[in-house]
């Protein structure tokens, strides 16, 4: 089932938030954080390429699963050289 209150706001909306100062914290590191956008990736602020909105579950269990498969791939050939 799609909720309708992920989909109910507009693009003009979502851009607003995006430019929104009070959305983007960490300086250099331009993490971005609002609960009112739906979006799990939004583009970054300067350059090409999206970062994770970390106010949305989807974009915070992506970010987990990327950490966990570097420490898995770290576990899994630590040792293996020789």
């Amino acid at each position: 089932m799609i909720d309708e209150r992920k989909s109910a706001m507009s693009t003009a909306e979502e851009d607003a938030e995006w430019r929104n100062p009070a959305n983007w914290h960490g300086g250099l590191l331009g993490l971005y954080f609002s609960r009112r956008d739906p979006r799990a990736f939004v583009p970054k602020r300067s350059g090409l390429g999206a970062t994770i909105n970390f106010a949305r579950p989807l974009g915070v269990a992506f970010l987990v699963a990327i950490l966990g498969f570097a420490a898995l791939m770290f576990w899994l050939t630590r040792g293996t050289s020789r």
